[in-house]
């Protein structure tokens, strides 16, 4: 039976591809920016990006990031994605004048890590399926770590704070640990996989990995078990404040300078490492 190559044909094929998606690694200085989201008269990461991209191509909407990082914090595995333009050129060519030009173009307070073609589909939050950050903090005031690193003087007892970490295991209802003006209905509930306080020389490094994370909850946790740490709440509080759920039970946010967005995981990428 011979092709049908009619005009009609054609149409019903191409209206069936998927959009060509590519996908961006970025990391990123944050004390500069007002956060990653475009923001009225503001500096940020992504209104950056959007200015660099509208060079090379003709870009429809905002790329989305898998985090939308607070002002001052700061990123070394954030993820962006769009959907490249159909016009003249082809999706191979779009790309490599990206791969080419763009790592110029950006800020120096920003570095494109990777430019690559995602799968159908492909959005960069919504297909995450986990994020993990890490908050640095310094015992001694260091003026050489004084932009990426949050100085805590005073004794902290570390291992009060490493048992009142554990109780953040698992799915919970994270309210407590929320900016209460950006809480969404339903959304509340996150997985916590991993959370801990390690040593790396003189610097105190928390780890948290979650499958998502609300408005200010990595800094409000960190400025709690400081509390835990100061001795002005025992261990066993994080239980009863996140039974709270209420912003008001939990302590104040550490400062931003000290976080930084360290991965976002995708299926493959989880498939990789298990």
């Amino acid at each position: 039976m011979p092709m049908d190559t009619s005009p009609k044909a054609k149409g019903v094929e191409n209206a069936s591809a998927s959009p060509t998606v590519v996908r961006l690694d970025l990391a990123y200085d944050g004390l500069a920016f007002h956060g990653w989201q475009v923001q009225p008269d503001q500096r940020t990461v992504q209104g950056e990006l959007v200015r660099c991209l509208k060079r090379l191509i003709p870009l429809e909407g905002l790329p989305p990031g898998a985090g939308r990082t607070d002002a001052g914090v700061h990123a070394r595995g954030q993820v962006a994605s769009f959907i490249l333009p159909e016009g003249k050129l082809s999706a191979e060519a779009l790309l490599e004048r990206l791969q080419r030009a763009l790592p110029r173009m950006i800020p120096p307070d920003m570095a494109v890590k990777k430019i690559s073609l995602a799968g159908p589909g492909f959005h960069a939050r919504h297909s995450a399926r986990g994020r993990r950050y890490r908050y640095r903090i310094v015992r001694e005031r260091d003026p050489f770590l004084r932009g990426t690193h949050a100085f805590v003087p005073g004794p902290l007892d570390f291992d009060a704070m490493a048992a009142a970490t554990a109780a953040l295991l698992g799915r919970h209802d994270f309210t407590s640990f929320c900016k209460a003006s950006s809480k969404e209905e339903g959304k509340t509930h996150c997985h916590v996989r991993q959370a801990e306080w390690t040593r790396e020389g003189e610097v105190l490094v928390f780890q948290i990995e979650a499958d998502h994370f609300l408005h200010t909850m990595v800094r409000t946790i960190v400025g709690t078990l400081l509390e835990v740490g100061r001795q002005r709440r025992p261990p066993a509080a994080i239980r009863s404040i996140l039974g709270a759920a209420s912003r008001a039970a939990a302590g104040r946010s550490a400062p931003a300078h000290g976080l930084c967005l360290e991965e976002v995981h995708y299926d493959e990428t989880r498939k990789a490492k298990a």
